[in-house]
C-alpha cells in the first residue's frame, strides 16, 4: 500500500467517526489556508476494514495536527500506519486507507 499520496500532514484531526459495523474509521479534517483560499479546505482520511485504533496523546483542549504518517506494519491481512500528531500519536490498522475531498466553494 502506498500512502505518499494521502494529504496527511499538518491536517487538522476536527472528529473522528468509527463506524463499528462496517469496519470505517473516518478522520474528518481541515488544512491550512493558502494564499488562494477563501475558507479552510476540508477532506476525510478514511480507514477501511479497520481493525484497531490506538490513541495515545496528551490531554490538551483543541484539534490535534498531523505531522507524518508512517507505515509501519505490513502482512497479509492490511498495514498499521503510525500518525504522529502536536499531541503524541495514533495507530490505526487496516486493510486500505484513502482520502475524500470535499468540493471547493470559492467566493470570487
Amino acid at each position: 500500500m502506498d500512502i505518499s499520496k494521502i494529504h496527511f500532514q499538518n491536517a487538522r484531526i476536527i472528529r473522528v467517526i468509527e463506524n463499528t459495523d462496517q469496519r470505517r474509521l473516518t478522520f474528518e479534517v481541515s488544512y491550512p489556508l493558502d494564499e488562494h483560499d477563501s475558507d479552510f479546505r476540508r477532506a476525510k482520511l478514511i480507514f477501511e476494514c479497520y481493525s484497531r485504533y490506538l490513541v495515545s496523546e496528551r490531554d490538551l483542549n483543541g484539534e490535534p495536527t498531523i505531522s507524518q504518517a508512517e507505515i509501519i506494519e505490513e502482512n497479509p491481512r492490511g498495514v498499521t500506519i503510525r500518525i504522529k500528531t502536536d499531541y503524541g500519536l495514533r495507530e490505526v490498522g487496516c486493510l486500505e486507507v484513502g482520502e475524500e475531498r470535499a468540493e471547493r466553494k470559492d467566493l470570487t
